[in-house]
């Protein structure tokens, strides 16, 4: 009987992660989008190497979330979901609908989508 259930358990559970990756795949952003995203990197990633990632795709970062990895960015250039995949993304998604992934602005990135701190400028400019 507890063979049965844990290779039941076992189906559910790879079933849940195909459907999931399905839905992933499918609510991806096309390679022309611009305007708001939300962008998934590995969850490892230091925060500077994702700023990194993110300002030499041509995106602008807008806020972090409470989510190890994701962060919400402004695409200004075509092709910048085609390169935030090359830099390392793992998914570029359509902005959250709701404001419950952000910080509320308490995170080291603006919440301003227009603004571009002096931090965030320098950075663009390279190493020093």
């Amino acid at each position: 009987m507890s063979r049965r259930l844990v290779l039941l358990g076992c189906l559910v559970l790879i079933g849940w992660a195909a459907a999931m990756a399905s839905m992933l795949s499918a609510a991806q952003l096309p390679p022309s989008s611009s305007g708001r995203a939300t962008v998934a990197f590995p969850p490892d990633w230091p925060r500077e190497s994702i700023l990194s990632a993110t300002l030499n795709a041509g995106a602008r970062p807008i806020r972090d979330t409470w989510l190890p990895g994701v962060t919400q960015v402004s695409l200004d250039d075509l092709g910048s979901v085609e390169r935030l995949k090359a830099l390392g993304a793992w998914l570029v998604l359509p902005p959250v609908p709701f404001e419950g992934l952000g910080l509320g602005g308490c995170s080291w990135m603006t919440p301003d989508a227009d603004a571009a701190p002096p931090q965030i400028a320098k950075l663009r400019a390279g190493p020093l």
